[in-house]
């Protein structure tokens, strides 16, 4: 059945789990909502197709050629969520509330796709849009990128056109974005020597050795980081996870800290200098 607007297709895409596979363990972790989201653009009367990403789910993609020479738009975003886990309401009960959507992925990144797939669905009605229009829904996007990359590596050359433009949906307030700082993931080890905690003595804190590299990482390199960009401000690095320790009556012989740098957060737009406009 149809939606009736386009809350209703969000609250359906809500409603259809989708935590990414390296969260659940669910290999095929989008292909219901990947599946569902085919039926009905076919419905709407649009192509669409699975293309297959190797390890997980697959990636849809729905396309409208409404001039045969026309350039090709592409409106990508992801089917996949973080982790439902921590909330303190049902994640998938697509509820409406105060004017707001709940739900595990209504805005981070299901909106964008009820809203894309929507915008195409009354574009395809009126017929007279001046460019072809592309759908990309990504698999994988919060862990590994899989869906992406593999559709820029193998299933772009394959698709008969070139996108003259690609316009990703992830929450911005609507404000575009055209530069990205990047993000790199660090980790770093300490080892030690375990020994049972009633003679300490006998062995080596990975926790207290690590206590100590935090701390210079902390003073020498955080603290240190100049790099700066026009639009993406100052580079930045933290320190976000730690894991230590086997057992609590055991001196633990290892701790691994992990975090980004770069990274992802620092997104900004840009400004017209004809116009002195911000966007």
């Amino acid at each position: 059945m149809q939606p009736k607007s386009v809350k209703e297709l969000l609250i359906t895409l809500v409603r259809i789990p989708s935590v990414n596979r390296f969260i659940t363990g669910e290999i095929k972790a989008e292909q219901k909502i990947a599946e569902h989201l085919k039926k009905l653009s076919k419905s709407f009367g649009l192509k669409a197709q699975l293309l297959e990403v190797p390890g997980c789910a697959a990636n849809l993609l729905i396309t409208k050629e409404f001039k045969k020479d026309a350039p090709w738009i592409m409106f990508c975003a992801h089917m996949d969520t973080v982790s439902a886990e921590g909330m303190d309401f049902a994640p998938f009960c697509g509820k409406e509330e105060n004017g707001r959507i709940l739900g595990r992925g209504s805005n981070d990144d299901k909106g964008s796709i009820a809203a894309a797939l929507w915008a195409l669905k009354e574009v395809n009605g009126e017929g007279n849009c001046v460019n072809n229009i592309a759908l990309l829904f990504t698999v994988d996007e919060e862990q590994h990128r899989s869906g992406a990359t593999a559709f820029c590596r193998e299933q772009l050359p394959k698709l008969g056109f070139k996108p003259k433009g690609v316009i990703i949906a992830e929450p911005t307030s609507l404000k575009p974005i055209v530069a990205h700082a990047g993000i790199g993931h660090f980790k770093v080890i300490v080892k030690g020597i375990a020994a049972h905690a009633s003679d300490p003595s006998k062995g080596r804190s990975a926790i207290k050795d690590m206590v100590k590299v935090m701390d210079v990482i902390e003073k020498d390199y955080i603290a240190k980081l100049t790099a700066t960009h026009p639009l993406c401000g100052k580079a930045q690095c933290s320190i976000n996870m730690i894991n230590g320790g086997r057992q609590i009556n055991g001196i633990p012989d290892e701790c691994i800290i992990r975090g980004p740098q770069g990274h992802a957060g620092r997104r900004r737009g840009f400004s017209n200098p004809r116009s002195g406009k911000s966007y």
